[in-house]
């Protein structure tokens, strides 16, 4: 991502900003035709202090992140970075950090790729009451839903698809398991609703052992599934979670495709709004990062307004989900009620009522070889009688 938003930034003999040094701990990278020192080091940049105005933190370690990020805005620099860990895991101190000291702190980029939610959210909805918040914002989980489903691809030929096109790691534990979306959640949660949320109070799951039966469930309804992350505000509570969720064809997300990211929300004032654009790939990240670069040089900063509306987080409510699992998986649960579909292959698949603070609580018994999806409004009902959506 640094050489894509150093190429970006000298892009057609374009040059709005000086880049006096950078920073690669790995001593990995460095830019052939780069005019400015190079370093392994990122204490040589605040050596520099006095003649560096704007700090750029790109890397995937949340450790090395928090600490420049603490060093920069307690100098009073301007800070910009993409590492949603580090974000998520530390927000309420840095958004106390920058209340205390003269730095600023722009993130865009960590959350929807080319999308710009944050800033959507706290300008287009800073004086209005949000519903709820629904995104498919993973990249890499959704490319591979996309080859799985429409290309009738295994999920291990998915998965091999999404490296060699530059959407996933060569360990994709973070993206396919939920917890890159759930960082993003937390992120977005405080902008869009004002409660600043840790990451184990968050549920994730996600799309890491899906299986054939999984998505034949789904076709034989008519259904499609998508990696989301949803928020909703109901009389001042805030309930939020990361969980694939099988989809009907009128649902606004359910033909989202391939790496692209989208949001939808649903408010007082504008009704629903969508926003979509690429999520995974180098260029459409480094592109948010200079944007952010460019604002924040302007004096652009987040303001967190719906902080002080005072709502509150709860997981105490309850899903519609299927879940494909072992009995004893299943019966380890706590259901309100369940009805099995099928059993494959020593497992059951079932749907059913459960309270989200009962998957939390058993979240390690669902890291095997289970899959849960959330399941649209009424298909609970549909399928004891009988019936699919399309019927």
């Amino acid at each position: 991502m640094g050489t894509g938003l150093y190429h970006l930034m000298n892009r057609d003999g374009q040059k709005q900003f000086n880049i006096l040094t950078a920073c690669d701990v790995n001593r990995l990278k460095a830019i052939a035709d780069a005019q400015f020192e190079f370093s392994d080091n990122y204490d040589n940049i605040f050596a520099a202090n006095g003649l560096i105005d704007i700090i750029v933190e790109l890397t995937n370690d949340a450790g090395s992140g928090l600490d420049i990020a603490r060093k920069a805005l307690k100098k009073g620099k301007l800070f910009v970075t993409a590492n949603k860990k580090m974000i998520a895991e530390n927000l309420h101190e840095l958004i106390e950090i920058q209340r205390f000291y003269w730095g600023k702190l722009l993130y865009e980029a960590s959350v929807c790729g080319s999308i710009p939610v944050i800033r959507i959210l706290e300008d287009f909805y800073r004086k209005v009451d949000i519903k709820n918040v629904r995104m498919i914002c993973n990249g890499t989980s959704n490319y591979i839903l996309t080859q799985i489903q429409n290309n009738n691809m295994a999920y291990a030929e998915a998965l091999s698809l999404a490296r060699e096109a530059g959407f996933a790691e060569s360990n994709p534990v973070l993206d396919v398991d939920g917890h890159d979306a759930k960082f993003k959640l937390i992120i977005l949660a405080s902008h869009a609703f004002g409660v600043v949320l840790t990451c184990e109070q968050t549920f994730n799951s996600g799309i890491g052992s899906i299986e054939k039966a999984d998505t034949e469930f789904a076709k034989t309804h008519g259904l499609t599934i998508k990696p989301l992350a949803s928020l909703f505000l109901n009389s001042g509570v805030v309930s939020g979670y990361v969980m694939p969720s099988i989809l009907p064809g009128s649902d606004r997300l359910s033909n989202i495709l391939n790496e692209d990211n989208s949001i939808v929300i649903e408010s007082e004032d504008y009704g629903t709004q969508q926003y979509s654009g690429k999520g995974a790939g180098c260029l459409p990240t480094a592109a948010t990062v200079y944007s952010d670069i460019q604002s924040i040089s302007r004096g652009s900063s987040y303001v967190y307004p719906k902080i002080e509306q005072g709502n509150t987080f709860t997981n105490d409510f309850n899903v519609d989900v299927y879940l494909r699992a072992s009995e004893t998986v299943m019966n380890k649960l706590h259901w309100h009620s369940k009805t099995i579909v099928k059993s494959v292959n020593k497992q059951v698949q079932l749907i059913g009522r459960i309270s989200l603070s009962d998957l939390i609580k058993n979240k390690d018994i669902l890291a095997g070889n289970c899959f849960i999806a959330e399941i649209p409004e009424g298909f609970f009902q549909q399928i004891i009688n009988g019936k699919t959506l399309t019927e």
